[in-house]
């Protein structure tokens, strides 16, 4: 078996959602930029000369070589003299995005016995952006539909989406394309089929009798994206690889750090895995982009990726504090409570909420309803930021608290964040209640340390007695995430 060689994931650099479609969008965190949706290119060509150099790169014969008519050789050199005159500053960036995946994407295409010139296909299709999401529902740096992504055994799903795991979907794209080229023997269609379905390309050669991808595009009925497909990749291919020769920053095919795959059982707290690393959510998150929720899939066991001097630490806290809720929310359940209600409530579905709480009948009144906190801006749309109870709660864990601050009405349990330092005892002599009620009703071992940035229940009591509790305390901050500097990391396998 081939050694995996893992590049990192950039830290920094990770844009917002993006998506696939010929109508060029406004572009934003939910829509791919139009360099990648439209076809400006051909539109809007201010037909600028070449230099000499970039004629020469353009007239290079990479190792995928298509017979072009002379359509597609005009509309090559079209979006060639696009991607480095008008949008020299995209394709810059394209190249930063994908620099951290160029070694990992190449070994595996290598692997598959396909050729290396595939590497620049996530460049027309996301910008090698990890997060993109098309408004047709594609996903991932390598654009898969979820149909498509399930076939090739990735999840998806409300807690996962594999889509969007630079190492897993290489491999699911790596198996889809070489299985295009065996079903159609042509690379040119097999490009179609990947852009347009291989159903659709399918059907056009049948109800056309067509049977080559230049007879399709001049006779059949393809998209406009689809017959343009092939251009477009062909010019971003030779301007990749001939980017220092172009006056670009060339990307290093070896960036890469030295990370380690943890396990991480089900319903692990995430947030509080990464805050016991030092790294900030979003840094964590970046290194993990499959994950939907700041909490792990409560039903099954997954894998996460941190840097490799840290894994013993992530290990440990894991087998000790798996199940922190620095990732949830928090909602006292009260009499007459349904899961069906409380999804009406949060915007959550029903199961992914009862799943999150043990899987238990119905919320029990008084405790504690666990809500798990989306992972970015593009998940929070299935969580209602009206929902008063989760808004409070993900405020108060956002934001440095005063010890001992009630979150909710007086008379009912209340709760209580945790910070550093604090343990049973101090808790309970800050709110007035004792350690044996504490440990009661949160199910804690008085002797376990306590996660700062977790909720504590803290049983209701009379006025008086709070009054006499001990003032708040001001809030330590939590110590500033740090940014590691890693080598390359292996596996065995792909």
């Amino acid at each position: 078996m081939l050694a995996r060689l893992l590049p990192v994931l950039c830290l920094l650099l990770l844009a917002g959602c993006a998506g696939q479609s010929i109508p060029v969008r406004s572009g934003g965190q939910d829509g791919l930029e139009p360099e990648i949706t439209g076809l400006d290119a051909l539109r809007n060509s201010r037909g600028r000369p070449l230099t000499a150099a970039e004629r020469q790169v353009l007239a290079s014969r990479p190792e995928m070589h298509f017979k072009l008519s002379e359509d597609d050789s005009r509309d090559e050199a079209l979006f060639f003299e696009y991607f480095t005159h008008e949008k020299r500053a995209t394709m810059q960036r394209w190249m930063q995005h994908g620099e951290p995946h160029l070694e990992y994407v190449r070994a595996v295409l290598a692997s598959h016995g396909l050729p290396q010139d595939l590497i620049a296909l996530p460049f027309i299709e996301s910008g090698y952006n990890v997060q993109a999401v098309s408004s047709s529902g594609a996903g991932g740096m390598w654009q898969f539909m979820p149909a498509t992504a399930k076939r090739f055994g990735l999840t998806v799903d409300w807690w996962l989406d594999e889509r969007r795991d630079p190492y897993l979907s290489t491999v699911a794209a790596a198996r889809y394309l070489k299985g295009l080229h065996q079903q159609f023997g042509d690379w040119q269609l097999a490009l179609a089929a990947y852009n347009a379905g291989e159903g659709s390309i399918s059907r056009a050669m049948a109800s056309t009798g067509k049977q080559s991808f230049k007879s399709l595009a001049q006779n059949g009925p393809l998209r406009e994206e689809t017959k343009h497909y092939v251009p477009k990749f062909l010019a971003a291919l030779k301007i990749f690889k001939n980017a220092k020769r172009l006056g670009f920053i060339a990307p290093s095919i070896r960036a890469s750090k030295d990370l380690a795959e943890v396990r991480i059982p089900g319903g692990s707290d995430l947030a509080g895995l990464a805050s016991t690393l030092g790294l900030t959510w979003e840094q964590f998150h970046a290194l993990n982009p499959a994950y939907r929720r700041q909490v792990s899939p409560p039903d099954r066991a997954t894998a996460a990726w941190v840097p490799k001097p840290l894994a013993g630490t992530a290990t440990a806290w894991l087998e000790r504090a798996k199940y922190g809720k620095s990732g949830q929310a928090v909602r006292l359940a009260k009499a007459g409570d349904t899961w069906w209600n409380l999804a009406r409530e949060t915007g959550l579905p029903v199961n992914a909420l009862r799943l999150a709480n043990n899987g238990q009948d119905k919320p029990i009144p008084g405790h504690a309803v666990l809500i798990p906190l989306p992972a970015c801006a593009q998940d929070a749309v299935q969580c209602d930021p009206q929902a008063v109870p989760v808004r409070a709660v993900a405020q108060a864990q956002a934001q440095p608290q005063s010890k001992g601050q009630v979150l909710t009405p007086a008379g009912q349990p209340s709760l209580y964040i945790v910070h550093h330092g604090d343990s049973l005892a101090s808790v309970a002599k800050h709110t007035g209640v004792s350690i044996e009620e504490l440990a009661s009703l949160n199910k804690a071992n008085p002797k376990d340390a306590l996660t700062p940035g977790t909720p504590l229940l803290i049983p209701a009591r009379p006025a008086q007695a709070q009054a006499q509790a001990r003032g708040p305390l001001p809030a330590q901050p939590a110590q500033a995430g740090k940014i590691h500097e890693f080598k390359i990391a292996k596996r065995t396998s792909y």
